[in-house]
């Protein structure tokens, strides 16, 4: 196993208890410890540097939710922003909807009004036609076909 499994093998092992990881200490619960790997290839920087404690893990994992926490309170504030901003395109859009509604139905008052009209109109000729039809024929009947026998 590599270093990167090494550390793994120690975060496991705090966090049940065991000590030791996949190097000495024979996995014992309690004391003994983890021994961080001695070759400067890639640990915390060789033998010289300490191994991170568990405090300061713990702090590094603070900061790190603190950073995410205030990430998603970002995230969540512009969320809510353009929730808001898309409730009032639906205010505002629903406004327009209820206007044109009104507006339709005053459209269709006035073209019913109009199409009464027409029927009138259209009745007052026909009458007119009518009575028309009936005067010429009156008077071709009073003038042509029955005339008067006095003359």
């Amino acid at each position: 196993p590599g270093p990167a499994q090494a550390l793994n093998d120690a975060d496991n092992a705090e966090l049940t208890g065991l000590s030791g990881g996949g190097r000495g200490g024979g996995g014992r619960i309690g004391g003994g410890g983890y021994q961080p790997p001695t070759s400067g290839d890639g640990g915390w920087g060789g033998p010289s540097s300490a191994p991170p404690t568990s405090g300061m893990r713990g702090t590094e994992l603070l900061e790190e939710s603190r950073r995410i926490i205030g990430e998603t309170e970002e995230i969540g504030d512009q969320v809510m922003g353009d929730m808001e901003n898309q409730r009032h395109q639906l205010l505002s859009a629903h406004e327009k909807v209820l206007e044109t509604r009104g507006f339709i139905s005053d459209a269709r008052q006035t073209l019913s009004t109009m199409g009464w009209r027409e029927l009138q109109h259209k009745a007052m000729l026909v009458a007119i036609i009518i009575i028309l039809f009936v005067s010429i024929c009156l008077v071709l009947w009073f003038r042509f076909i029955n005339k008067p026998k006095d003359r």
